[in-house]
């Protein structure tokens, strides 16, 4: 039975092997089919002869075998295979011969059947993987299969398994053999990476059909793409394709904020780098144009004087005129553009950044909050960059802390005119608490012979009260007293206060909450009771009302959360510019006590603790995902920010508007609790009286005339540094004065083995790096043998023709002989070599004047006290 056993795998191995081969030469016989009558297609309508789809038909399905049949060996080609030439190039080629710039009808109706016909394609697949390799997709797709464990087989499978092989029905027994061995192979991977990249197709041949039919809905595409981020969130190459869908929406602000989300991704695509360059050309152009007298939106110029100066930013460029000046004038545009906000009336705007993608619209006539949300982000994503790069990042950082100020001032304003002002909470002493407790009981027992006679267990007591208490107090005394109530142990009903008769907003939202809770009646002063009573204040609060209102009609509050999100990561900056940044503090102490006043809006749901009492190690509701989360979850300047939260979970659960609203009300209020305990910010919360404020300033500095011997050696210290400093700066405009900026001359070993520290001589833009015409040679003649050469040469070719002076190649007239040295024979190819980069060093030398003989520096990878000549 053992050789049997083994005897039977081996052959089934062979067989697969061979149908394998078989399928891959019958795969490229019908490609070169394809190839050969495409070539004499002269109108879109040839590309769709009978034969063609029947030979293209047959093409697909062997494509599609081979995936599963070998996946790991054929896939990835297979799958390369089926897209290029079963959907991808019938389009292409037609677009490329069709006569004008519009489709035909006839044309339009083959393609339209053709690209549908690979939509319905790529779906069968991705249920296909689901089946095959039982991958759990919930949270990714709108219809996934749910995959459940069926266990291990019957015998009586085994022994029809068995059976197959006997038969030599080597496909289906393959198949089932396959099943067994997917996760011991390590074909899940490539099943998982498989579905990633047919949610790209199926975005890509949504987006043809956009191009065919205008009219066609583009948040098809939009949906595939955003599923493949949702399953792949570090891949960059969604938000290429996006950006390529985009197009002009929103003047340029929506494709030039994809295509910088792909270059931050980690998993970047290559010629995105290319889309955003033509992108900002474009804009530049059109700026300079609506300069000389362009007559649109206000919206329209802020959004382009944006793009201009992000341009600038992301890619460390000089602009021609002052840096500070364009800041200034795109400053009082956007204020210019809040201002016409406010003249206009709330309105109903996409509840997520998704669907705001997806919605296909005119172009704004006003600065809307999903707009104002993505230059924020924009800004976030040079900053990254310019860490990354090496660049200067203190301009950037500015300008956000700046449009930070912006934000949190636009969303304080909002809550002063739409909501009462907040007032600290009052201390109240225990004769207060005493003497209310007292009169509490005696209305309690004056009612319960009301309750003996009432049969139903659910209803609302409306208490009056005409004594001189105010409202407040004895909503705050019913809150502090709830251990007393236990003790009495009377199973009363849930009460809602009121002064003179009055009920409170209120008693509607708490029978409708009631009523979910499973139908149960829960006891007063109880855990869940007062869970209850809690819930229902928070949705009767007009606080929180307004911030479900905020956040439903726009993105404002969300954009909020993530200047708390970039702040919180970076509170050295507030802690560096405490002076300039008291606007911005003072605006986010007033947003919090708003939010203060919400019931329950600093109280951690799930542990029940308050933001201010749970630490951060035990607080599981920091860990649910929000949208804007979710939509920045792969931006390595929030990475401390997103450190603790959970991306799977909110594929399984199900979040609505209110619970969304709910964390990140306390997600901002854990960023204040945060913010308080900064010394340098100056911000105080009283505990007692749950109050943010600004610290007292005279407290700090007595503390600091205090300390001020202590100082005294340290301020000593500064003033040296100063003085320093000082030298150092005249030293630095001395040498400007030079005839010639220095030069750095690299040979080959310099830039090939030393290429970090080459690139970064030249973003520090004090030298000016010259590369010889002979290292050129010499980097030529390597870039076969060579990864790094032919990476250095890329970078060198990127930089000069984006037109970086730092970087520079040798002319041709920029060499001079030595004079009284004996040059080397021409055989001696390394001597020579160097001898050519020492006549261009001494023709620079030359240039500039007798006091400045240090102007030119060689730099060289190679030791010279072991080479074989004697410079």
């Amino acid at each position: 039975m053992k050789k049997l056993y083994s005897s039977t795998v081996e052959t089934s191995n062979n067989d697969n092997c061979d149908h394998t081969r078989k399928l891959y030469k019958t795969i490229f016989d019908g490609i070169h089919y394809l190839d050969s009558e495409q070539a004499y297609a002269k109108s879109g309508c040839d590309l769709f002869s009978r034969l063609l789809v029947t030979q293209r038909m047959k093409v697909r399905e062997h494509c599609e075998r081979l995936m599963f049949l070998d996946p790991l060996g054929h896939g990835r080609k297979a799958e390369e295979l089926l897209w290029r030439k079963g959907y991808y190039e019938p389009f292409a080629f037609s677009k490329r011969i069709r006569a004008g710039s519009v489709w035909n009808p006839v044309e339009r109706a083959f393609l339209q059947a053709h690209l549908l016909s690979g939509v319905g394609h790529y779906q069968n697949i991705i249920l296909r993987l689901q089946v095959e390799f039982n991958i759990d997709l919930r949270g990714v797709l709108d219809f996934p299969l749910l995959v459940c464990d069926e266990g291990l087989p019957k015998r009586s499978t085994l022994i029809g398994k068995k059976s197959l092989i006997k038969n030599n029905n080597f496909t289906t027994a393959m198949t089932l053999a396959k099943k067994r061995t997917h996760d011991q192979s390590g074909t899940l991977d490539w099943a998982n990476h498989a579905v990633y990249r047919c949610l790209l197709y199926l975005g890509d041949l949504s987006r043809y059909l956009v191009d065919i039919s205008p009219n066609w809905d583009a948040g098809l595409a939009a949906r595939c793409y955003y599923q493949a981020l949702c399953l792949k969130p570090e891949a960059g190459m969604p938000h290429n394709q996006l950006g390529l869908l985009s197009g002009s929406k929103n003047y340029n602000l929506d494709a030039v904020y994809h295509y910088m989300r792909c270059m931050c991704a980690v998993e970047s695509f290559e010629g995105t780098e290319g889309n955003l360059t033509s992108v900002l050309a474009r804009n530049a152009s059109s700026l300079e144009s609506e300069r000389c007298g362009g007559d649109g939106p206000l919206v329209k110029h802020c959004i382009m004087e944006f793009l201009y100066i992000a341009g600038l930013l992301f890619s460390d460029r000089t602009p021609r005129e002052s840096m500070a000046a364009l800041v200034d004038r795109w400053l009082k545009l956007l204020e210019e553009c809040r201002e016409e906000e406010l003249l206009r009336p709330m309105m109903k705007e996409p509840d997520s950044l998704d669907d705001a993608v997806l919605s296909v619209e005119k172009q704004p006539d006003f600065l809307k909050d999903e707009l104002l949300f993505k230059i924020f982000v924009i800004l976030l994503m040079c900053i990254q960059r310019s860490i990354e790069k090496g660049f200067d990042r203190t301009g950037p950082e500015a300008l956000c802390l700046s449009l930070t100020s912006v934000i949190v001032q636009t969303c304080a304003n909002k809550f002063t005119e739409n909501v009462p002002l907040p007032k600290p909470k009052k201390t109240v002493s225990n004769d207060q608490k005493l003497h209310s407790r007292r009169r509490r009981r005696r209305v309690r027992n004056n009612s319960f012979a009301s309750e003996e006679s009432d049969p139903e267990s659910e209803r609302v007591e409306i208490i009056s009260s005409n004594s001189s208490e105010s409202e407040e107090e004895l909503i705050f005394d019913e809150n502090s007293s709830s251990q007393s109530d236990n003790e009495d142990g009377k199973t009363g009903t849930n009460r809602i206060v009121a002064s003179n008769g009055e009920c409170m907003n209120g008693g509607k939202e708490l029978l409708k909450h009631q009523k979910q809770m499973n139908g149960r009646t829960y006891m007063n002063g109880s855990a869940k009771g007062s869970e209850v009573m809690q819930t229902s204040r928070m949705f009767s609060n007009p606080v929180f009302k307004f911030v479900q209102e905020l956040s439903k009609s726009g993105y404002l509050l969300q954009t909020v959360k993530v200047c708390c999100d970039w702040l919180s990561c970076n509170m050295h900056i507030l802690s560096s510019c405490v002076e300039s940044s008291r606007p911005l503090v003072s605006n986010l102490i007033t947003l919090f006590n708003f939010l203060l006043q919400i019931p329950g809006g600093e109280v951690d749901p799930r542990s029940g603790e308050s933001v201010f009492e749970s630490s951060l190690k035990d607080d599981d509701f920091s860990l649910i995902p929000l949208e804007e989360d979710v939509e920045l979850c792969n931006l390595s300047i929030l990475k401390l920010a997103h450190s603790g939260i959970n991306l799977d979970y909110v594929r399984l659960h199900d979040f609505d508007c209110d619970t969304q609203t709910r964390v990140r009300v306390f997600q901002i209020l854990h960023f204040g609790r945060k913010l308080a305990g900064v010394k340098e910010v100056c911000v105080e919360f009283n505990e007692a009286k749950r109050w943010f404020a600004v610290g007292n300033q005279t407290t700090i500095s007595s503390q600091a005339h205090n300390d001020g011997l202590a100082r005294g050696k340290m301020m000593q210290n500064m003033g040296k540094a100063w003085l320093r400093a000082e030298v150092r700066n005249l030293e630095s405009k001395t040498e400007r004065n030079a005839p010639l900026p220095p030069y750095l001359i690299v040979d080959c070993d310099a830039l090939v083995n030393f290429s970090p520290l080459v690139k970064q001589f030249v973003n520090s833009k004090k030298f000016i790096v010259l590369v010889p015409s002979v290292v050129v040679q010499m980097l030529d003649k390597l870039k076969c043998s060579s990864g790094k050469v032919r990476d250095m040469i890329r970078w060198m070719e990127a930089q000069l023709k984006n037109g970086d002076r730092f970087l520079q190649a040798q002319l041709s007239h920029q060499q001079e002989s030595i004079p009284c040295i004996k040059y080397p024979k021409k055989k001696d190819k390394e001597a020579w070599a160097f001898f050519q980069i020492l006549e261009c060093c001494y023709f620079l030398t030359k240039q500039s004047s007798k006091d400045a003989s240090n102007l030119v520096t060689l730099v060289t990878g190679s030791n010279l006290s072991s080479c074989n000549f004697n410079p």
